[in-house]
């Protein structure tokens, strides 16, 4: 990335900037619910860590998973909710917009550091449009935090290469997937470089930050490297009921082997293969000098390389999966699309670039009527986990609920009822090691649990034993596709009690 910024035509820049923004914006009045449910688990985490967990200096989440994803993403959506002097994820919903838009800029800034001022605007513009992206974009969600900080430290590495590595380090916090990413880009950066002093600092950002974190870890979980290790528990299967009781390196173990078998036989898999397979060719071609180091280009194949598998592989089998984790293609396609330019450029000297430019933006704008139908049914199931909340709240007569559906503890919230009515099972005796059925009723009455409200989707292991148990303890009120709403039955409950 020899050319300066100076050189670029802003004019350019501002354009790539509004045309992504004003496609981002549009797309927010066309789904104007937040449709995933991982975004109100995320604001759940912030909401609660603002409220609660930043007094004892920590991280806070009813469902326990405070620290299972990256932190700096509730971070500052905890720092938006205290700023406006609200609870709405609305404002995180347009912080990310603009992100979104401030990175199809930086994808225009390296497209045109690295190949030409065309190179970028088109390579701006069409990321401005994408989409896929446009429409992660306008969500609650961490992915677009951290295709920002790996942009940035791919802009920065050259001139900047300390706080490069300081912001891909924090990339690696935004998303765990960049955890991984970040340590083999730093890694094979140092082996390339020959350890040389130019790369040192790069290393030493990422280093201090990455640690700073991991002894943060430690500290609370006991484990410097908790959200990734439970990552790779998930992706390898953990789990599964076939699995429970192995250890983390029996889990890889078998994965590899079912993976070893089952990816040359599909397309997915040949396609992660041969991402992998590219990686290490390139990296042995570097090392005997056949080739030299483009750091944009290979930021891109480590990318490709461990994010093709958390998506494609759902593909022709979990559909909704698929879709759901489709937004993991946004890093690949930033990165690899000034490539993708350049190559027509350089080897398909017969296809015109603009038309090519322009049969492309036409083609992902038709596209949003085949995505947008797909993407904005999901909004039902936020809209019946908003009125679950609500019909709670209609019947709310004191005590506590517990639910663990952070959609609907978010709409509780926008409800007006406070943190101190609302609760999880998370932390029933159960998870202290207690089974015993009684333990849970003596929760129950402890915490003054009044109202439960069961989740389709969620395994409820203390609701389960209960009712299994003690049948007329609870009394179902109310039913929609998301949930049942359940009152205990205090009567029982203190009959219960008496009798122990």
């Amino acid at each position: 990335m020899s050319k300066s910024i100076d050189s670029i035509n802003k004019k350019d820049l501002l354009f790539v900037f509004i045309i992504a923004f004003c496609a981002r914006l549009i797309l927010f009045q066309i789904i104007p619910i937040d449709w995933n449910w991982d975004s109100y688990h995320h604001w759940q985490i912030s909401y609660l860590s603002l409220k609660i967990g930043f007094k004892n200096f920590r991280f806070w989440d009813f469902n326990g998973c405070e620290y299972y994803w990256g932190t700096v993403p509730h971070f500052i959506q905890a720092i938006i909710i205290q700023i406006f002097s609200s609870s709405n994820i609305i404002f995180y919903r347009f912080f990310n917009m603009i992100l979104g838009s401030f990175n199809a800029l930086l994808i225009s800034i390296i497209g045109s550091k690295i190949f030409s001022n065309k190179n970028g605007l088109y390579a701006g513009i069409l990321y401005g449009v994408f989409p896929i992206a446009v429409i992660f974009d306008s969500l609650a969600l961490q992915d677009t935090v951290a295709l920002f900080f790996v942009l940035f430290s791919l802009l920065l590495f050259q001139r900047r290469p300390f706080w490069s590595g300081i912001i891909l380090a924090l990339a690696g916090q935004c998303r765990t997937e960049f955890i991984l990413i970040s340590f083999i880009l730093v890694t094979i950066m140092l082996i390339l470089h020959h350890f040389s002093t130019d790369i040192l600092p790069f290393f030493i950002g990422w280093l201090l930050i990455s640690g700073l974190f991991s002894y943060y870890l430690w500290i609370q979980t006991g484990n410097p490297f908790y959200s990734l290790y439970w990552s790779f528990f998930n992706s390898f299967g953990g789990w599964s009921k076939l699995n429970r009781g192995k250890t983390l390196f029996e889990l890889f173990y078998n994965w590899c082997i079912q993976k070893i078998i089952a990816w040359p036989t599909k397309v997915t898999g040949i396609i992660i293969i041969s991402s992998l397979l590219s990686t290490i060719l390139y990296t042995f071609n570097i090392l005997k000098k056949k080739v030299t180091l483009n750091t944009s280009f290979f930021y891109f194949l480590v990318t490709s390389t461990i994010l093709l598998p958390t998506f494609i592989t759902y593909f022709g089998s979990d559909n909704r999966s698929f879709i759901i984790m489709l937004r993991m293609i946004n890093p690949i396609f930033a990165l690899g699309l000034p490539f993708i330019i350049e190559i027509v450029r350089k080897y398909f000297s017969f296809i015109k670039l603009e038309k090519m430019f322009l049969t492309i933006f036409i083609l992902f704008i038709i596209s949003f009527l085949f995505f947008i139908p797909i993407y904005s049914g999901f909004q039902e199931e936020t809209s019946n986990a908003f009125e679950s909340a609500l019909k709670t709240k209609q019947l709310y007569f004191g005590g506590k609920i517990a639910c663990d559906y952070p959609t609907i503890n978010y709409k509780f919230v926008q409800l007006g009822l406070d943190l101190s009515f609302l609760t999880g099972s998370h932390y029933a005796p159960h998870y202290y090691g207690a089974s015993e059925p009684f333990e849970f009723v003596k929760w129950l009455a402890e915490n003054k649990i009044a109202i439960w409200i069961y989740t389709f989707n969620e395994e409820q292991y203390a609701f389960n034993l209960l009712n299994s148990h003690y049948p007329k303890l609870f009394i179902m009120f109310w039913e929609n596709s998301v949930s049942k709403i359940y009152i205990i039955d205090a009567v029982v409950l203190d009959e219960l009690i008496s009798k122990s």
